[in-house]
């Protein structure tokens, strides 16, 4: 996983994200407690199904983009899986 920040003001930012620290089935484990927080209701088997489903996407698909914003100002922030 890699986030790259933008900024007209302060220092670009790069950080690249192991993602077996992010995407296994310890981190899946814990997801239903929080999610439960924001109104949604899965099983801890539903989320590591997910995890496992995104793994093969991310296996797949190297250069798949999350998230890729660019505000009026210049600011620019991308999520790559």
């Amino acid at each position: 996983m890699k986030i790259v920040v933008k900024s007209n003001e302060g220092p670009n930012i790069w950080l690249p994200i192991p993602s077996g620290l992010v995407l296994n089935r310890f981190v899946a484990g814990f997801a239903p407690k929080y999610l439960k927080e924001y109104g949604i209701d899965i099983t801890k088997e539903q989320a590591v199904l997910f995890v496992k489903a995104l793994n093969q996407y991310r296996r797949k698909h190297p250069e798949w983009v999350l998230a890729e914003v660019q505000s009026s100002d210049g600011e620019y922030v991308k999520v790559k899986l």
